[in-house]
């Protein structure tokens, strides 16, 4: 196991700089029990965190920011927060409290032979800066999606929130997904086992695209104004006038509009009962 609290790390101007990196090569579980947390990586001009191979890890509480290749990569590849590959299977990677901005074309990439993944709490905003991407890609099995703020992602190219390529045995929950250039959520492959639910979806290109198979409690009318001060980056629910945020004209009407999910779902990212 490997352990990274707090580091500060600016790689510079070094092409192949990376903040972190281990890779296992083709063997899946030789690297695991990996904790990586309250990092600060800014500007590397290649990937911020990279893992393959790995299982039974954690990434969380770090800000990413201002690099020119991509944000956390799990694999190489200079993608996003990259876990698994074509030969080095990672599994049961929690990706977590993480503020991710600036990757060039995915925030977090989760590629064919991930499985277990689980990406929450996660603020991923400013993406895509060069090229057609998502906040979050998703490719494997068995993941857990939720809780996460995808707001803001565009860019030259355009930028889906959440972007679908064949998971399977997946669920997408209680995700708040606004003013992405292209959809919310897009499902490219006909995915048959992905369960979308409780997604609150404002003012995106579209809203989801080819959509998920299984959906329920979903939101998508309204604007900004469900938000106490979107333009500022504070997603949370506007409860009535002025509360809890000056900016507030009233209730959301997102409030209470979702179903029953029971554990973990039933907290949200500030920790407030859900269905809300």
């Amino acid at each position: 196991g490997l352990t990274s609290d707090g580091s500060l790390l600016q790689p510079g101007s070094d092409k192949k700089a990376s903040g972190l990196f281990s890779a296992s090569g083709t063997t899946t579980g030789t690297m695991h029990h990996f904790y990586l947390h309250h990092n600060v990586i800014t500007n590397p001009n290649c990937e911020y965190i990279q893992l393959g191979g790995t299982v039974d890890s954690v990434i969380a509480f770090n800000t990413l920011t201002g690099q020119t290749c991509n944000a956390i990569n799990l694999n190489g590849n200079s993608h996003g927060i990259y876990v698994g590959g074509q030969s080095n299977r990672s599994e049961r990677i929690t990706i977590e409290n993480n503020y991710i901005s600036g990757a060039k074309e995915y925030g977090i990439h989760v590629y064919p032979d991930g499985a277990g993944i689980v990406v929450r709490n996660n603020f991923l905003t400013g993406n895509c800066t060069t090229f057609q991407g998502a906040a979050i890609i998703l490719y494997g099995d068995g993941h857990q999606i939720y809780n996460n703020v995808v707001a803001n992602n565009n860019g030259p190219q355009g930028c889906d929130g959440i972007l679908l390529r064949g998971p399977t045995n997946t669920v997408i929950y209680n995700n708040t997904i606004y003013n992405n250039s292209r959809s919310a959520i897009i499902d490219e492959y006909a995915s048959s086992s992905v369960t979308c639910k409780n997604n609150l979806m404002i003012g995106n290109g579209s809203t989801i695209g080819l959509g998920c198979p299984i959906v329920g409690g979903n939101f998508t009318t309204g604007s900004a104004s469900h938000f106490a001060d979107a333009a500022n980056g504070d997603f949370r629910l506007c409860t009535a006038a002025g509360v809890p945020h000056a900016s507030c004209v009233g209730a959301s009407a997102a409030i209470d509009a979702g179903v029953p999910l029971g554990a973990p779902y039933n907290i949200d990212i500030v920790g407030t009962s859900r269905p809300q």
